[in-house]
């Protein structure tokens, strides 16, 4: 069996420890166990999920934040997919089950060809080998969104995402999280992906006006998609 080790990362006040234990319930109630769950609390969140990765030996790492949980065949799921996979350096990534204000809404988000500097389709539920990930430096300090930031590396060194349909990763909508900054905190990070990120993720220098350049592309495709027979 596929060892995975669930990395459960909190930090900042006390409180939030209680809250992981509704993430670790939905660990331990799966139908293919995980090889190892990993509680660890840190003055950041970054800080954390890596010390939790680098504690690990199990050859897959799955990251879950302390508000979210598993649906309960999670993991059998993710193990299905690893034995179809023929790629090296597979990002398995789940469907999402979306809870707010107690209104539930499914979606299975694909990807197509270098996508992911326009948005991030992954959620931190994303199956990652451990190699793969240190590899590409595990997480790094930033203001919000640094799961995406992770995905982007991983991707420019070269692994390939897939959806596993059958995982569902459920996220619990909280007003109060770090990923709901201002506008302007949003765009300097993504600007920052755009300028770091572009040749490696696209293969080409980056170009004057990124922001702008991923527009075109996103435009270019959604006509060709139209117009395909």
């Amino acid at each position: 069996m596929h060892g995975i080790d669930v990395i459960i990362a909190t930090y900042g006040c006390e409180s939030w420890k209680e809250k992981a234990l509704i993430a670790q319930k939905s660990v331990l109630q799966q139908t293919s166990p995980a090889s190892l769950i990993h509680l660890i609390h840190g003055e950041t969140l970054a800080q954390a999920r890596n010390a939790g990765a680098h504690q690990s030996t199990a050859d897959w790492l799955l990251f879950l934040d302390a508000d979210d949980a598993l649906d309960s065949n999670f993991l059998r799921a993710m193990r299905e997919m690893i034995d179809q996979t023929t790629h090296p350096s597979p990002l398995l990534y789940p469907s999402v089950l979306t809870i707010e204000d107690g209104v539930k809404s499914l979606s299975v988000k694909t990807s197509t060809q270098n996508p992911i500097l326009e948005g991030n389709f992954m959620v931190i539920g994303t199956l990652v080998k451990r190699a793969d990930f240190l590899r590409a430096g595990g997480f790094r300090e930033l203001p919000m969104y640094e799961d995406w930031d992770l995905w982007i590396r991983c991707i420019a060194n070269g692994s390939t995402p897939k959806p596993v349909h059958n995982a569902v990763y459920h996220v619990f909508v909280n007003k109060n999280s770090r990923n709901h900054q201002p506008k302007a905190t949003a765009d300097n990070v993504r600007d920052s992906f755009l300028r770091e990120y572009w040749s490696k993720v696209y293969n080409q220098p980056p170009p004057r006006f990124p922001r702008f350049s991923l527009y075109i592309k996103k435009r270019a495709r959604k006509l060709k998609r139209l117009f395909q027979p």
